[in-house]
This record gives structure tokens, C-alpha cells and sequence, in this order.
């Protein structure tokens, strides 16, 4: 295990958790995750079309890519308000799980496509 790996992913981790915590706090109940999804998928689609880095901007990349888009987004939270939002009102679960798969698709997709041009 490469130490540096491993401490580029945590710190990147811990940024993208505490932007998910304070996204959350301002943000009204299933939109806070809904938010922070469609950022971590842009932010991905953006990093993914990066170019093949030095050894130092690999490290940053890695804690970018791997640490911060996966700290920022989250399914464990989308999957328990889906299924308690789908015990309240079917159709807003529903829609939530829909735009939240799509929305992040179709992010992930024009994040990749102007990084084309970026980078």
C-alpha cells in the first residue's frame, strides 16, 4: 500500500464529505443529496477527462477523482431517503430516483464533454 495514495484519498475524502455536510445543512430534506450527487458527477465528468499527469498531479487527480467526488456524493444516503421517502409519497420517490439516476448521468455527460474542449 502507497502511503501517499492512501493519504491523497483521505484528505480528499474528508473535503468532499465536509462540502456534503454543509450542502446538506442549507439545502431542504432529499435536495441537499440530490445537490451534492450532481456535483460529485460533474466534478467527476470534469476530472475523468483530465490528461495523463505527472507524478504529482497524479496524486492530486487521485485525491480529487477517488477521494473528494466520493466523499461529496452519496448512495447509502440517496438509497434511505428513497425508501423512506417511498413509505411517505410513492411519486415523489419515484421522481427523486429518477432524476437523481438521470441527473447524474446526463451531469457526469456534459462535464465530460467540456472537459474535452478544457483539457
Amino acid at each position: 500500500m502507497d502511503i501517499s495514495n492512501l493519504a491523497a484519498v483521505a484528505m480528499g475524502a474528508g473535503c468532499g464529505a465536509a462540502c456534503r455536510y454543509q450542502i446538506a445543512q442549507v439545502a431542504p430534506r432529499l435536495w441537499g443529496t440530490w445537490i451534492a450527487n450532481m456535483v460529485g458527477c460533474g466534478l467527476l465528468g470534469l476530472l475523468t477527462g483530465f490528461p495523463s499527469p505527472n507524478q504529482g498531479k497524479s496524486l492530486l487527480l487521485l485525491g480529487l477523482i477517488v477521494g473528494v467526488t466520493r466523499g461529496l456524493s452519496t448512495w447509502s444516503s440517496f438509497a434511505v431517503e428513497v425508501v423512506d421517502t417511498w413509505q411517505e409519497n410513492r411519486g415523489q420517490a419515484s421522481s427523486y430516483l429518477g432524476s437523481t439516476l438521470l441527473g447524474g448521468l446526463i451531469s457526469y455527460e456534459i462535464a465530460a464533454a467540456v472537459a474535452t474542449h478544457l483539457w
